[in-house]
């Protein structure tokens, strides 16, 4: 049995930092040290489902000048996860306990 515990921010900054990948258009106010912040008790599932609503929620947008993704969007998106709950493999996980 091998436990994980949650990152802490600064594994979280890196995280975001390397999970964005290169081909998402990104705002130029994004500052990953408040996106480690905002995500406290995040692990890697949560910060890509982030990533991919966000970018989902770009790409959608109809005019072509808002298809990128900023702090603002992203922030959001971060407070949208907190409220889902735990994701599909967080219950997976947690299951395995009982």
């Amino acid at each position: 049995l091998v436990e994980f515990e949650l990152p802490p921010s600064q594994n979280r900054r890196i995280l975001w930092e390397k999970l964005i990948p290169h081909s998402l258009p990104l705002a130029k106010d994004v500052d990953f040290q408040k996106l480690a912040e905002h995500s406290h008790g995040f692990n890697v599932s949560h910060i890509g489902n982030v990533l991919y609503r966000a970018a989902a929620k770009a790409a959608l947008q109809s005019d072509p000048k808002h298809r990128h993704v900023g702090m603002k969007d992203l922030v959001a998106t971060i407070q949208e996860e907190k409220s889902r709950g735990e994701s599909a493999v967080d219950r997976f996980v947690n299951s395995q306990y009982i």
